[in-house]
C-alpha cells in the first residue's frame, strides 16, 4: 500500500483498485488516478505526483463557481502541477444549468435571476441546490449528468482516449461524484462487474474521512444536504440501469455522445 499524501485526499489508482475488487485484470494500473481537489497539496505531495506517479495530465472537472470560491478563500493563487498539462472542464455546464432552471417554480426562478444579476452567484447556486438538486439526490444528479453533460463527458473521455495524456490525474472537488461518474463509465465499458465498480466508488467514503466535516459544510453552503457526502449503496447499479434503458448500455451511450469507444478501450483495457 502506498504512503498517504500529506494534504491530497481521496487519491487512488483506478486500475489497481478495480482489479483488486473484481479479482481479475480489468484495467491497466498506473494510468488513471483520481482524487479530491489538489489545491492544498504540499510541496512534498506535488513532488510525489510528478516523480513517483509521473502525472502528465490533470483533468479538473470543477465549475467556474467552485474556482471563484476557492480563489476568494486562499491567500495565494493555486499553482498548477509543474510539468503537467492541466485541462479545466466545467462539467456542470450551461446545458445542465438550463435544465435545472427549468425545474424551478416561477418565483424561485425570478429570485435566482435577480441574485445572479446582482452577482450573488453562490447564493443563487444555493437556491438551486435546495430547490432542485437536493430533492433529486445523487441518483438524480447522475441521471441529469448523463443527459445534460454529454459534451463535457465526451471532452473528458477524448483526453482519456489519447495515449499521450497518461498518466492522468482526474479530480473535481471531492473526487467522488463527477469524477466517480467518469470512472463508472470507463469501468463499465471495460466490463468490470457492477459490484466491483460500486466498491471502487465506495472507497471515496474512507478517502474523504479527514475532510468530511469541511466538505459537508461546503455542501450546505450550496444548498445540498449531508447525504451528498455519502457513497450510496446501489448507485452504480442505478447508473447501469439508466444506461441500458436509454441507450442500450454504456457502449451505446458513449457512442451516442461521440466517444471513441474502441480507442478508449484499447488504451485502458488490462
Amino acid at each position: 500500500m502506498s504512503v498517504p499524501f500529506q494534504a491530497l485526499h481521496n487519491f487512488r489508482d483506478v486500475g489497481t483498485s478495480i482489479n483488486s475488487h473484481d479479482r481479475k485484470r480489468i484495467m491497466k494500473s498506473h494510468m488513471l488516478y483520481r482524487s479530491a481537489r489538489p489545491d492544498d497539496a504540499t510541496a512534498v505531495d506535488r513532488e510525489r505526483l510528478m516523480n513517483e506517479y509521473g502525472i502528465r495530465t490533470v483533468i479538473d472537472l470543477r465549475t467556474n463557481s467552485e474556482h471563484i470560491k476557492q480563489a476568494r478563500q486562499r491567500a495565494t493563487p493555486v499553482v498548477p502541477l509543474e510539468g503537467a498539462r492541466t485541462v479545466r472542464i466545467n462539467f456542470i455546464g450551461r446545458r445542465f444549468e438550463v435544465a435545472l432552471l427549468k425545474r424551478l417554480g416561477w418565483w424561485d426562478l425570478v429570485c435566482f435571476l435577480v441574485l445572479f444579476i446582482l452577482r450573488f452567484r453562490l447564493t443563487a447556486i444555493s437556491l438551486l441546490g435546495r430547490k432542485v438538486l437536493r430533492p433529486r439526490g445523487l441518483p438524480g444528479l447522475c441521471h441529469d449528468s448523463l443527459l445534460h453533460c454529454q459534451s463535457e463527458i465526451r471532452e473528458t473521455l477524448t483526453i482519456l482516449s489519447d495515449p499521450s495524456s497518461y498518466p492522468v490525474l482526474m479530480h473535481c472537488t471531492q473526487g467522488k461524484d463527477r469524477t466517480g461518474l467518469i470512472a463508472m463509465l470507463v469501468l463499465l465499458l471495460l466490463d468490470a462487474s457492477v459490484p466491483a465498480v460500486q466498491r471502487e466508488y465506495e472507497e471515496s467514503w474512507e478517502g474523504l474521512e479527514g475532510v468530511r466535516e469541511s466538505m459537508v459544510r461546503e455542501m450546505l453552503e450550496v444548498g445540498l444536504g449531508s447525504e451528498f457526502a455519502g457513497t450510496p449503496e446501489g448507485l452504480v447499479g442505478e447508473v447501469e440501469a439508466l444506461l441500458k434503458e436509454g441507450w442500450g448500455g454504456v457502449e451505446g451511450y458513449l457512442e451516442s455522445v461521440g466517444v471513441d469507444v474502441v480507442g478508449l478501450r484499447g488504451v485502458l483495457a488490462g
